[in-house]
Formats: C-alpha cells, sequence, structure tokens
C-alpha cells in the first residue's frame, strides 16, 4: 500500500522560535487493517500524527514519537503528518 503525497510545508514557526517542517501524506485503505507508520529508520527525530477530517476540521487519530499505530476503517482517508523536530537534518529517508 502506498500513500500519496498531497502537503508539503517548511519552516513553520512555533511560538518558542523553534522551526519545525512537515510532510503530509493521505491514504485511503480498501479493508479494515492495523496501520503504522513509522519513522524510526529515518535520520529525523519525527513526531508522528493521524488524522481524519478535512483542513480545519482534523480529528486526531493516534500520534507518537517515531511511530503511530492504529485500527483503520476502510474507506475513511487518513492523513498523516510527519513533523522533523529537535535534529540538525539528514538525508530525508
Amino acid at each position: 500500500m502506498r500513500a500519496s503525497p498531497f502537503l508539503l510545508s517548511k519552516g513553520l514557526s512555533s511560538r518558542s522560535s523553534l522551526s519545525v517542517n512537515t510532510v503530509w501524506y493521505a491514504f485511503t485503505p480498501t479493508a479494515d487493517v492495523t496501520l503504522t507508520a513509522d519513522t524510526s529508520q529515518s535520520s529525523y527525530q519525527a513526531v508522528v500524527c493521524v488524522y481524519t477530517g478535512s483542513r480545519g476540521a482534523l480529528n486526531k487519530v493516534a500520534y507518537g514519537l517515531q511511530q503511530a499505530t492504529f485500527q483503520a476503517t476502510a474507506g475513511v482517508t487518513y492523513h498523516f503528518m510527519f513533523a522533523d523536530y529537535l535534529s540538525s537534518g539528514g538525508a530525508g529517508t
């Protein structure tokens, strides 16, 4: 199964003046399945957040540092946000 990227945003600033890079993906499973989004093999420290809904009305499903696991329902679109934080960058793998 492949997710498709739908948004890439860079340089979002928080109140603490930290720069956070995010990348978003969307995926709609065709069957009920347990999904894990895992970035532990990446050179980045990533926060993983999973949402349903639409822009401006997102509902958090799961989140975690380096990975998030949840029960996905067929036909529901899930939006995955990966946020790089507290790292000096890397190869982007």
